[in-house]
């Protein structure tokens, strides 16, 4: 939620790909249908209940030793 609420106060004008935000359960944000299709756009694939497949997009991180 803070997430959300942070992206909420970026000024239009600044370029950041905060439609690649979704929640734990891969539930994109209500009421924004753009949010869908740029994912779409990115290969991004969904679960039948309309929800991102985290298992094949879950971004992987390793921390540097």
């Amino acid at each position: 939620r803070m997430v959300g609420r942070a992206l909420k106060q970026i000024p239009d004008d600044l370029s950041a790909p905060c439609h690649r935000v979704v929640n734990v359960s891969g539930r994109l944000v209500p009421g924004w249908t753009e949010q869908k299709q740029l994912l779409l756009e990115e290969g991004i694939s969904f679960k039948q209940n309309g929800c991102v497949d985290l298992k094949k997009h879950l971004w992987n991180y390793s921390v540097p030793e």
